[in-house]
């Protein structure tokens, strides 16, 4: 993953530690795959190796790894402020 400055272009940092791809980020009020919270510094992220990660945006670090699913997570989306995110993942199952 990769944290991108949108006026310059710039990689403002890259996240580590997903086992396989990592294909969907929530950004808060974007798209329905994506999910960040960019006043409490913190984005979810979900991958082919079956787990979510929540990310701090000023560091890099992983602040908790979510295990659940049997298959690859497809997309994720959170609600920052009630701390809540839901995937859905190739295991055909959504988890809350």
């Amino acid at each position: 993953l990769k944290l991108w400055d949108l006026d310059d272009g710039r990689c403002i940092r890259t996240f580590k530690g997903h086992g396989h791809a990592s294909f969907t980020v929530a950004f808060r009020e974007r798209m329905q795959a994506v999910a960040a919270d960019f006043h409490k510094r913190e984005a979810i992220s979900g991958s082919w190796d079956k787990t979510l990660k929540l990310w701090d945006l000023d560091t890099g670090r992983c602040i908790r790894t979510f295990t659940g699913h049997s298959d690859g997570v497809n997309s994720v989306a959170a609600d920052f402020q009630v701390r809540q995110a839901i995937s859905s993942s190739g295991d055909k199952t959504l988890k809350l």
